[in-house]
């Protein structure tokens, strides 16, 4: 997927790997849907929680959205200042750019999603 033009039609795909029967399978971002809001709150685009801990996701946790750079389009997280993190491949983060194949958890908690 990783990379591309953003004159064409496309979907980025990222896959939930939980077990939270509220958030959907997958989270695509195209050039009509190209930011997701992501957290605790019922106002998000894509509404998180845990069963046992959910204090671990934040309100509005985190951002996913699409950038474009040099003419291509790439997909970003961005931690909205949750308490407890936004990791990518096991790495705290503050604003990332995802690659195929990244792993991201929310608050430590060990449902994430793989792009």
């Amino acid at each position: 997927m990783g990379e591309t033009n953003c004159a064409s039609d496309f979907n980025y795909v990222l896959e939930y790997a939980g077990d939270d029967l509220r958030v959907p399978r997958q989270i695509i971002l195209n050039n009509r849907q190209n930011s997701h809001s992501l957290g605790r709150k019922p106002s998000n685009s894509i509404v998180f929680g845990s069963i046992t801990k959910p204090k671990l996701i934040s309100g509005t946790h985190a951002v996913l959205s699409l950038i474009e750079e040099n003419g291509v389009s790439k997909v970003l997280i961005r931690d909205n200042n949750s308490t407890h993190g936004t990791f990518v491949n096991g790495l705290k983060i503050t604003t990332a750019k995802l690659k195929h194949g990244d792993t991201v958890v929310l608050g430590g908690i060990r449902h994430g999603l793989v792009y």
